[in-house]
């Protein structure tokens, strides 16, 4: 199982990158899979930020806006030594717990996930998922990421996200969890569904006139003055769009 947050500036300030990891690492370390595993096998994220930040850090130069960094190591043993990070106005972190012993140690699994300015984090666990064609990737994260990207090369973003989803619940034997965030350019798509265990696998969100926050449960993010109190939860087995323009417009769109 895994962790993770999305954070946009509403405003025409940028955030402290390194900040609000550190809080989000703190989330991290504390919390716990329904099986007891920690989110310690490795960590990613994707943010906006000047070029004129891009070192040796940076595995990942994905455009000319979006950095990009993966790890091996649990997240709160690297996050309060980020201090190079570039003010940045979008942010996406994503902490890994693996589901099986032998998919550990390849930071290639490591989310977020990218393609052509769309990002991808995942959090869940499907069991027996066979679908009556062949799915890409080597796990199941990687496996889901390239039925969307499938879908995508012919539908909008919306009906790629939704045609993803549906796939997914009506060939797999089991969905435990099926937590997804699609990030485009100004786009933000989300989806939370699960059996049990409400207080791990809920998404939450935040909203101001400054923020917009996704998170895999409440966070405390001290530098922008938000509480884990103020989170909201996002409708179960709902496609939630957010659009950031001038204004957030968000819509609501039931799986059923």
């Amino acid at each position: 199982m895994c962790r993770f947050l999305i954070i946009k500036s509403l405003s025409q300030k940028n955030f402290d990158a390194t900040k609000v990891l550190v809080s989000f690492a703190q989330m991290a370390k504390a919390s716990r899979a329904p099986d007891g595993d920690r989110q310690q096998d490795g960590w990613g994220m994707i943010l906006t930020g000047n070029s004129s930040f891009k070192s040796n850090r940076w595995q990942m130069n994905l455009s000319a806006d979006w950095l990009g960094y993966r790890s091996l190591k649990p997240i709160w043993q690297e996050a309060a030594k980020m201090t190079d990070l570039p003010p940045t106005d979008f942010l996406i972190l994503h902490a890994r717990s693996a589901s099986f012993k032998k998919h550990k140690n390849k930071v290639e699994f490591n989310q977020p996930y990218w393609f052509k300015e769309t990002a991808f984090v995942f959090n869940g666990f499907l069991s027996k998922v066979a679908p009556p064609f062949k799915l890409e990737g080597k796990i199941g994260a990687e496996k889901i990421w390239q039925l969307f990207l499938k879908y995508r090369t012919h539908l909008d973003l919306q009906s790629a996200f939704k045609t993803t989803i549906k796939d997914l619940i009506s060939y797999s034997q089991e969905v435990q969890a099926l937590n997804l965030a699609i990030v485009h350019k100004r786009s933000i798509l989300v989806y939370t569904s699960y059996k049990d265990n409400d207080k791990y696998y809920h998404l939450r969100y935040f909203i101001n006139q400054k923020f917009l926050v996704i998170a895999s449960e409440p966070v405390s993010l001290a530098s922008l003055s938000i509480r884990k109190s103020e989170f909201n939860r996002l409708p179960i087995g709902t496609i939630v769009s957010f659009n950031v323009g001038h204004e957030v417009k968000i819509i609501y769109d039931p799986l059923k």
